[in-house]
């Protein structure tokens, strides 16, 4: 029966790959490593990737494929040509501005916001040191986490998550307290005016 439904998830999964188009909104490299994660999932070998990837391609791109096939004797020389040929070269430049700039929205989850900073250093540079990854996590991190981030002096990226991440979770606790409080120093007001 878990065969079944893991085979079913995996089929749906193939299915709902996103195909590459070429289009300006569609970044090469990201769709590569989430299609590769896919194939690795699915248990799909570099040489059967090799075989269906035209699959995954429409347009320009599955044209492309078509009139170089003969060139890929590999999976990895198929991926090469593809980044080669369809990577922005902006793309790079275009995640460094943002690294740069990007702040923790106010209702946004420090792990929403970790994982974002570290997908972005990665593009920037996928050998940047820790320390310049906690220099652009520690400058975008919302004001009412940072001081006792830190005062907690995390030496890896990993620890500051931890560190960010229980003083998210205190600070939910201590508003819910300060609702909780609030509402009841509110129902017994009424109370009393109703007396």
């Amino acid at each position: 029966m878990a065969e079944k439904t893991v085979a079913t998830l995996l089929s749906k999964t193939l299915e709902q790959t996103p195909k590459f188009s070429g289009k300006p909104d569609q970044d090469a490299d990201e769709w590569m490593k989430d299609l590769t994660a896919t194939f690795r999932m699915a248990d799909i070998t570099e040489p059967q990737g090799l075989k269906i990837i035209f699959t995954f391609l429409e347009g320009h791109p599955k044209q492309w494929f078509n009139d170089n096939i003969t060139m890929f004797e590999s999976w990895s020389g198929f991926k090469a040509q593809f980044l080669h040929t369809f990577s922005s070269p902006s793309s790079k430049q275009l995640a460094s501005n943002r690294l740069r700039t990007r702040q923790q929205r106010h209702d946004e989850a420090v792990i929403e916001y970790y994982t974002d900073i570290m997908k972005l250093c990665k593009l920037v540079d996928p050998h940047m040191t820790d320390a310049s990854k906690l220099d652009h996590l520690y400058h975008g991190l919302k004001s009412s986490l940072m001081k006792d981030v830190l005062r907690e002096a995390p030496a890896t990226p990993a620890a500051f998550l931890d560190k960010a991440r229980h003083e998210e979770n205190l600070d939910r606790l201590v508003t819910t307290a300060a609702q909780h409080t609030n509402d009841n120093d509110t129902q017994a007001t009424n109370y009393s005016n109703n007396s």
